[in-house]
């Protein structure tokens, strides 16, 4: 068995912030989205096309995967919590 230094409401707390950050990581890239649409409209010719192709290409998933895996991480510290919680309410009902 592990042990832990910290109990279940304070795992809660680091979980919802993680979920804050994942958040905060998809608001970021709703405003880069709207900031590369406006360049694309004020950007031609080929390296417009190759930066396009690059933003949704490669960089906007990789911010996905990101946000998804903080999103993930969040699960992981909630479903600790929640382990924590259940072990300290058997352990304090006797069985």
């Amino acid at each position: 068995m592990s042990s832990v230094r910290v109990d279940a409401d304070a795992m809660q707390r680091r979980a919802d912030q993680l979920y804050d950050e994942a958040r905060n990581v998809g608001a970021v890239m709703e405003g880069l989205k709207e900031l590369s649409a406006r360049l694309h409209t004020e950007w031609e010719g080929e390296e417009s096309s190759s930066f396009s192709e690059w933003y949704y290409g490669e960089f906007r998933p990789n911010l996905i995967d990101g946000q998804a895996t903080i999103g993930r991480f969040a699960e992981v510290i909630f479903g600790c919590a929640q382990e924590i919680s259940d072990e300290n309410m058997c352990r304090d009902s006797g069985d």
